[in-house]
């Protein structure tokens, strides 16, 4: 009776934890989202903060690392809407162009003609009839973009609080274990968090290549909408297996609007450069190879379905951590042959970190010493007892 009691409310438990996680989705992954963020940054903080305090070092990174963004949308946002405008021009003349022709063309295109309104139908349903939904729209995508503009306010917040406090939050929870997990679960964690921003690092680093490389490639070649097609092959290579094919495909549709030749070039040139990235630089900066790509398929389908394509670009480093924690989990822990150290010993261990810790000028080991002074009346204790029980 009592097994299917604990069985009961196990059950229960689980349901309740996977419902909650489903109604705050959205908290969740703006958490995990700042947490990744953070994850990233931590090397150059860490870098920086040998040469200035730790406050000023997350300080400055933050704000490099929000200045990259803004600029980078700054100097590409204007030949975007350029090039946006243009795409609309052009079907309007392929548009009015296709009503010249197919009307007397082949079966397939009369027939096809006769479901598709006349141009001046169709602009006027665009710039005529239609202005209110147009406002409508308009005032959709910018509550939408401010919407956005706030989440990532709170995730560089979110962020920044995480940077400051990552060690007192690392030992409030782990003081929550018993003894014999601490270690493992410290372990975890900073694998965990070291192979996620070596992931991220590595993945931006790749796409503003691939951008930079494929941009003079189509600016070369003189592609309609070199800017686009660059931007889209930047973001098609953050988005694992499918998003390769998508940007390959687009280069090769736009790359017909010139010639056959200039297609099927352009397109060559874009696989070879992501194969280059695959090979050459990815191995620097990230093991790969290490991690399953099935289960970052897995997750690929869990999250896309919940976020989209932002569930699509972080469904790797999801998968990796979950990889990392089962390695942790399903891991044979060595037998231990060696003997428990002596008292006397972990009192020599004590005073070499006691004196490690005053040599130190690090603010970090400095909060250390009120921990390590509690650690002697402990040791003082078991060797009276020790001494009693002989």
């Amino acid at each position: 009776m009592r097994r299917v009691v604990i069985f009961t409310l196990l059950v229960i438990s689980t349901i309740a934890v996977a419902f909650l996680a489903y109604e705050f989705r959205r908290a969740a992954f703006l958490l995990l989202f700042a947490l990744i963020i953070s994850s990233a940054l931590r090397p150059p903080i860490l870098r920086l903060s040998h040469k200035i305090p730790k406050g000023l070092a997350i300080l400055l990174v933050y704000i490099a690392f929000v200045a990259a963004i803004i600029g980078l949308l700054i100097l590409i946002t204007p030949g975007i809407l350029t090039e946006f405008g243009k795409i609309i021009n052009d079907l309007a003349l392929v548009y009015d162009q296709i009503w010249q022709t197919w009307p007397s063309g082949t079966n397939l295109e009369k027939l096809l003609i006769q479901q598709l309104p006349p141009p001046d139908t169709f602009l006027s349903s665009i710039t005529g009839d239609q202005v209110v939904n147009l406002v409508s729209a308009i005032a959709g995508i910018t509550a939408s973009s401010l919407t956005a503009l706030g989440e990532f306010a709170i995730v560089i917040v979110l962020s920044v609080y995480w940077s400051i406090y990552r060690n007192e939050f690392e030992r409030f929870w782990l003081s929550r274990l018993n003894h014999p997990g601490r270690q493992t679960v410290r372990i975890v964690w900073h694998s965990i968090e070291s192979t996620i921003g070596a992931y991220i690092r590595s993945e931006l680093l790749q796409s503003l290549l691939a951008g930079c490389l494929l941009y003079f490639t189509f600016w070369l070649f003189q592609l309609p909408y070199p800017l686009l097609l660059a931007v889209l092959g930047a973001v098609a290579w953050l988005i694992p297996y499918i998003g390769v094919i998508i940007a390959l495909s687009a280069v090769f549709m736009i790359g017909l609007m010139v010639n056959l030749a200039t297609a099927v070039l352009t397109t060559t040139i874009t696989l070879v450069v992501y194969i280059a990235l695959q090979i050459l630089v990815e191995p620097l900066l990230f093991r790969r190879k290490d991690f399953s790509a099935l289960l970052t398929v897995l997750m690929m389908i869990l999250l896309a379905d919940s976020f989209g394509l932002l569930g699509l670009l972080i469904a790797p480093p999801v998968a990796a951590a979950i990889q990392i924690v089962l390695r942790a989990t399903l891991a044979k822990k060595p037998e231990r042959n060696e003997p428990l150290p002596t008292i006397q010993e972990l009192k020599a261990r004590l005073a070499a970190v006691q004196e490690k810790i005053a040599q130190s000028k690090d603010s970090e080991s400095a909060s250390l010493i009120p921990i390590v002074k509690k650690l002697e009346p402990y040791l003082d204790t078991l060797e009276k007892k020790q001494g009693i029980s002989r």
